[in-house]
């Protein structure tokens, strides 16, 4: 295994420019900070769940290189077409997928092993559940989305069932499901221009 280098960041779509007028590729931070923490698993395919426009999908392309195979999935067509202008903009290899993940395996999408399943503000239990026969083993699940709370949410998810509880995150990538919990945070995610409560999870398979 070897350790994440440090990313650059720079990317020739990215809509944010720095001092010196190139453009810059802001990816979520939790991600960002979590694989300069760990050692990466061997090379295989990571994922990006609800991938969006490609912001982290490209991130990771760009982070692990050629080595890997990088795919972002989404249900959205319009998202996936901006996300591949990103990254043909960028110059990084990455595939985009349309696809329903709570009626299709990630399994489905690649025939490497999944070393990195990355989610942010997306929230599906069975599909969650069921990673832990997805991930090959030393393999990372990176994971932000939205927490119920002490008080009623101000944005949305509005529904208590698309927010994690406390401990459930913990629970799901326990010791007891063949993972090491490596980080288990609390912060805000921001939404519809409200900070609102959140679960940061970093874990590896262990078996």
């Amino acid at each position: 295994r070897r350790s994440a280098r440090r990313p650059q960041g720079r990317c020739m779509s990215a809509p944010a420019r720095g001092p010196d007028s190139a453009p810059l590729l802001r990816p979520n931070a939790f991600l960002a900070s979590a694989l300069r923490q760990v050692d990466l698993p061997e090379a295989g395919a990571a994922i990006d769940v609800g991938c969006g426009s490609g912001r982290d999908a490209v991130f990771l392309a760009q982070t692990l290189g050629d080595t890997w195979e990088t795919i972002g999935v989404d249900n959205h067509k319009g998202a996936l077409e901006r996300a591949q202008r990103l990254a043909d903009g960028c110059g990084v290899s990455a595939a985009f997928a349309l696809a329903n993940v709570r009626k299709q395996s990630l399994s489905d999408l690649t025939e490497r092993p999944i070393s990195i399943v990355h989610g942010c503000r997306f929230l599906d239990r069975p599909l969650l559940r069921a990673l832990p026969e997805v991930v090959a083993p030393g393999g990372l699940v990176v994971w932000s989305t939205f927490l119920d709370g002490d008080g009623p949410p101000q944005a949305p998810p509005f529904r208590p069932s698309r927010r994690l509880q406390r401990g459930e995150m913990e629970h799901l990538f326990g010791e007891s499901r063949g993972f090491e919990v490596l980080r288990a945070e609390e912060g805000t995610l921001l939404t519809r221009g409200v900070w609102e409560s959140a679960q940061f999870l970093l874990a590896r398979r262990t078996r």
